[in-house]
């Protein structure tokens, strides 16, 4: 990314710029460098709140009340639900980097894609709002997870357009935080707002996801990318999209497995959080909402405090790899005691274990992945790859899961769930790139 022709974002070079792929890189330091993390934290925040919100609580509401007496088909639609918006997550995202990568515009590279994603967001949640069938909810969430997802791919690629190695952890950490503040706030907010507003919830949520959008391009305004070869968009380039050749980029096949496999642990039970609140620990509709939000914000709190501590450490001894694998075996730690015992107690143990865990997880993996990525010139798309190895999970955690819980009760979701953390943690030792 060229970042050196316009006065927009005119990077200082930091003393000792790394090269990365034989490509040098500028990134900005001092001022510059400050207000973009202070605004990648805030921004971040807001914009995984809409998702959490709608997956955690919202949607699994409006299956409640399509099947308010039958928890197998709740668990079933919903898991239906996030199955095939999944599917078209995955196509998102990569194609989404791809073509931003290949954007020449006097806004930039991702600037485009925020402002569109944004518009599209809080329109298709409107949508969202009147949906009243199974099919109606399915068509009007898929178009809420497109347009969520063409806004956060290009916001996670300004991380490695614009943050130098040195600061990686730190800056990781700050993203990864969102993920938890984010989730956590979501989830509060949806549980007080649907049981104080009702359906308008849905508006809100998407007219905020925009309102935190523009800030954000105007604070950190890009060069413009229109002096940079064009590149057209070809049947080939669309489908490498979706590809990046493990043989010739072993570390990054390492990354996406031990990615997918944490995922495919985590999103068997956090999908689920609601319905065992209701079915397994056994509260009113009305209570779960309560303590859905208790337990996000236990978990924000140790995510917050873990994210902080860890990102600084990392960045301090120059280590992923171990505090990866930590934080894997910690997630696993988790969730036994609520496998042991079907009580908000458990749960609330399980939140704080599990925050100090996923958010140490969320803080160095992606620290980690973007030290393996194979070409500087096309951030986006890599890291729309590795997305897939985020939402494929989504797409057959859940379907997978609730078979298991329909077969074998939800204590064997804990159980499944170990397994695959656990395994997460194994193919991170193999990547030598980082270290």
């Amino acid at each position: 990314m060229s970042n050196t022709d316009s006065s927009a974002f005119t990077p200082t070079v930091a003393p000792g710029a790394e090269t990365e792929a034989g490509a040098s890189r500028r990134y900005p330091i001092g001022r510059q460098l400050s207000t973009y993390m202070a605004s990648l934290f805030i921004t971040g925040t807001v914009l995984m709140a809409l998702p959490s919100g709608l997956a955690g609580v919202l949607l699994p509401g409006k299956t409640y009340g399509l099947f308010p007496t039958d928890a197998v088909a709740r668990d079933a639609t919903l898991a239906q639900i996030l199955a095939v918006s999944a599917i078209f997550t995955l196509l998102t995202q990569p194609l989404v980097g791809m073509l931003s990568d290949r954007t020449r515009s006097r806004m930039g590279r991702r600037a485009p894609f925020l402002l569109a994603g944004g518009v599209a967001g809080l329109v298709f949640s409107y949508g969202l709002q009147t949906a009243n069938s199974v099919i109606t909810v399915t068509v009007f969430w898929v178009l809420v997870q497109i347009a969520i997802n063409v806004v956060i791919g290009p916001f996670q690629a300004t991380v490695a357009d614009r943050v130098p190695y040195s600061r990686r952890g730190i800056s990781s950490s700050l993203f990864g935080v969102t993920s938890i503040v984010g989730g956590t706030l979501g989830a509060i907010a949806a549980g007080q707002l649907v049981n104080a507003v009702g359906d308008p919830v849905y508006i809100i949520f998407g007219a905020v996801f925009l309102a935190v959008i523009l800030p954000f391009v105007l604070i950190n305004p890009d060069s413009s990318s229109t002096p940079l070869a064009r590149e057209r968009v070809t049947l080939r380039s669309f489908a490498e999209s979706f590809w990046v050749n493990p043989r010739r980029n072993p570390d990054f096949a390492w990354a996406f497995v031990a990615r997918f496999l944490m995922m495919l642990g985590y999103w068997a039970v956090q999908v689920f959080v609601f319905n065992l609140l209701l079915a397994y620990v056994g509260l009113e509709f009305v209570e779960v909402n309560v303590q859905i939000g208790v337990v996000g914000m236990i978990t924000m709190v140790g995510a917050l405090l873990s994210s902080i501590v860890f990102g600084r450490i990392s960045d301090r001894i120059g280590r992923r790899k171990p505090l990866v694998i930590g934080a894997s075996i910690g997630m696993a730690v988790a969730l036994v005691p609520p496998l042991l015992s079907p009580s908000i107690e458990a749960f609330y143990i399980w939140a704080a274990i599990n925050g100090i865990a996923f958010g140490t997880y969320m803080a160095i993996d992606m620290a980690l992945i973007i030290d393996v990525l194979p070409d500087p010139s096309r951030i986006a798309k890599d890291l729309g790859v590795m997305n897939i190895a985020t939402v494929l999970p989504q797409a057959i955690g859940p379907v997978l899961a609730a078979m298991i819980s329909a077969a074998f009760g939800y204590q064997a979701l804990f159980v499944w769930a170990i397994v695959w953390v656990l395994l997460a943690s194994l193919f991170i030792l193999p990547i030598r790139k980082s270290r």
